[in-house]
């Protein structure tokens, strides 16, 4: 059993800049969670529990830690996500196999990806039209 880390692993198809950072194809970025919501110069005293910081009035102009903790879910809770289908309607299983070292990750597979239903549909297209 792998313990779980609030630490989520992407990586570029191809070679990318982002924010004027070079990022070359294939590169394991490691997105930290537990940084992104314990970042002291967006959050004041971070490691204290002050509920009313969002009754400041700058606090409009902070990031959703909503957004930041669950942004990742609500693609799995809006989306099908199944393995890919070959020509004999068949669906292609991953293997299961898996990268070992720091990181334990399954190598690259296809998929389709689809709305779950119309109303999961129309709640994409909401927040697409609100981005």
């Amino acid at each position: 059993m792998f313990p779980s880390i609030p630490l989520v692993a992407r990586s570029p198809s191809k070679d990318a800049v982002h924010n004027g950072y070079y990022i070359s194809e294939n590169t394991i970025v490691v997105l930290n969670l537990w940084a992104m919501l314990h970042d002291e110069t967006v959050w004041s005293d971070s490691e204290e529990f002050k509920p009313d910081r969002w009754l400041a009035a700058d606090a409009a102009d902070k990031p959703d830690p909503l957004e930041i903790a669950f942004g990742f879910n609500r693609l799995a809770s809006t989306f099908d996500i199944s393995p890919e289908r070959g020509s004999d309607e068949d669906s292609i299983i991953p293997s299961g196999e898996y990268a070992d070292g720091g990181i334990t990750y399954p190598p690259p597979f296809t998929c389709e990806i689809n709305p779950r239903s119309q109303h999961a549909y129309d709640l994409i297209i909401t927040a697409m039209a609100e981005l």
